[in-house]
């Protein structure tokens, strides 16, 4: 088929010729989908009780299907004209990669292809505008499709003129209309809920804002103690305090400062102890057990072995020789690993 029209008269032959199956018609030529995919769907059993699934698609269409928006280019610069639905998914790539990424690039990555390749539901504007959405999108999705502002300021939603919350997934078909405030009203846990790549990036920058304010509290917090103590010190030796403490970072130290799960004293002590002592004494955890020598492992397992049998174990040692040995199983030991063994 070279046209739209085509297709159908196409689906019109088949079906007249073999029985369809109606809940396996799929028309993506009226609604594409996101990546530009164009193409009628069915499965039709055929005389001998068969069940054949079939594509129909103009040679554009097929093109796409192919070759993915590069044929989109070459059909843009001919006389055919380009295709509205792959301007708008052109357009979202360039979102996407236009976005600054503070998120790290496997995210990034999941992200994508997760859009891509997920199944899409269908909705509606207020206005009847129709909108593409991964499966299990909520109206946070939805509000940051329309643009980042509104999601950034959406307080509420309605779904086909009703209250709705806004986790709250979409089914195809909803009109959903998205209520917003005056202030930016983002939730961190709405990370869990949203299934876009433009909503995931903006509330992960959103998260990654807030801890830097908080650590930058957390900071200013450190500074006044310390002001108040007269101590001064350098910030490699605070990263080495840090690391002390059990902290990746100091950013990580002011960031629990500043939301209160640290004690600054804490620090400060540990600070006052360094320049004093030129170290941190590592206080000792009575209810840490003591660690295990390799003697008391070997007389677990000799004793292990001495219980199911009734000879003498013999522990090899790697000085007895031509003696006949089998790994177990459980150990899977590769060459170099320390073994023993029981006979």
């Amino acid at each position: 088929p070279h046209t739209k029209e085509d297709c159908w008269r196409v689906y019109s032959i088949i079906t007249d010729w073999y029985t369809p199956i109606p809940k396996r018609f799929r028309d993506f030529i009226s609604v594409p989908k996101a990546n530009g995919y164009q193409s009628l769907h069915t499965t039709v059993i055929t005389k001998k009780g068969r069940k054949v699934e079939v594509q129909i698609r103009t040679r554009h269409m097929d093109d796409i299907a192919e070759k993915g928006v590069a044929a989109h280019w070459k059909y843009k610069e001919g006389k055919e004209g380009g295709s509205e639905t792959l301007e708008k998914f052109v357009h979202w790539v360039r979102d996407v990669l236009d976005n600054p990424r503070p998120d790290a690039a496997t995210e990034f990555v999941k992200d994508f292809q997760l859009n891509l390749y997920q199944d899409e539901i269908y909705v509606f504007t207020p206005d009847g505008e129709l909108r593409t959405l991964p499966q299990g999108a909520t109206p946070i999705d939805f509000a940051f499709d329309i643009h980042s502002e509104i999601g950034e300021r959406a307080i509420a939603a309605k779904i086909n003129g009703k209250m709705a919350p806004l986790r709250q997934q979409l089914d195809i078909g909803d009109q959903v209309e998205i209520i917003t405030g005056n202030k930016i009203n983002l939730n961190p846990d709405w990370i869990n809920d949203v299934v876009t790549h433009k909503a995931k990036s903006r509330i992960r920058q959103y998260i990654k804002q807030k801890e830097r304010q908080t650590a930058d509290e957390g900071r200013e917090i450190w500074e006044k103690r310390a002001k108040r103590g007269n101590i001064e010190i350098s910030e490699q030796d605070l990263t080495r305090i840090a690391q002390k403490l059990k902290f990746d970072s100091t950013q990580d130290l002011f960031y629990d400062i500043g939301k209160g799960s640290f004690d600054v004293n804490e620090l400060y002590n540990a600070v006052k102890q360094f320049t004093s002592k030129g170290r941190i004494d590592e206080t000792e955890d009575e209810n840490k057990p003591a660690p295990v020598t390799e003697e008391e492992i070997q007389e677990t397992y000799i004793n292990a072995a001495r219980s199911v049998s009734d000879e003498k174990a013999l522990v090899i040692n790697g000085e007895v020789t031509n003696v006949k040995y089998s790994y177990a199983n459980c150990c899977n030991p590769i060459p170099g690993d320390d073994v023993m063994g029981f006979i």
